[in-house]
């Protein structure tokens, strides 16, 4: 993937956040699975006027048989792309959801964690731009952002 691009804020959930990560269940744009474990990223609105708050909500699906999860958080969002450009701070080596200090719950799979920050986005090129979380061997679905000028659309159908 490219070069470096523009950093998002990374912060904790809001409220809103939340209530976007409790419709996962609905969700149907979700990552594929790779070795038991499934990332899908979820965005209330896909279509933004230029500079609109872009908030990026991420998942963590594991299957039975895939790894535990780690749940306390919000833990930091490593591998994530903006139209190909890494745009947080790279995977770790090895399993990048393996924490190297966490004082939390485990849980065995299957299971869904979201207790991950929340990266937020300010584009001003329009266009349509593509978010991936990639850590290590694990890819998203592509959240595509259209930055119009004529402004947002209303909220997400999904969920």
């Amino acid at each position: 993937m490219g070069t470096p691009g523009p950093r998002p804020r990374c912060t904790a959930p809001l409220p809103a956040d939340e209530a976007l990560a409790a419709r996962y269940g609905a969700w149907p744009d979700r990552g594929e699975p790779h070795e038991g474990v499934r990332l899908t990223l979820l965005c209330e609105r896909t279509r933004v006027a230029p500079g609109e708050e872009i908030r990026v909500v991420h998942v963590q699906e594991v299957a039975p048989g895939g790894p535990d999860l780690f749940p306390s958080g919000p833990k930091p969002v490593y591998g994530e792309y903006l139209d190909g450009a890494l745009a947080t701070e790279p995977a770790r080596p090895g399993d990048p959801f393996l924490p190297v200090v966490y004082d939390g719950a485990t849980d065995p799979p299957p299971g869904v964690d979201t207790a991950f920050q929340v990266t937020v986005y300010r584009l001003s090129a329009p266009g349509t731009h593509e978010i991936v979380w990639a850590p290590g061997p694990y890819r998203s679905n592509t959240l595509r952002v259209e930055v119009a000028a004529g402004g947002p659309d209303p909220p997400h159908p999904h969920g």
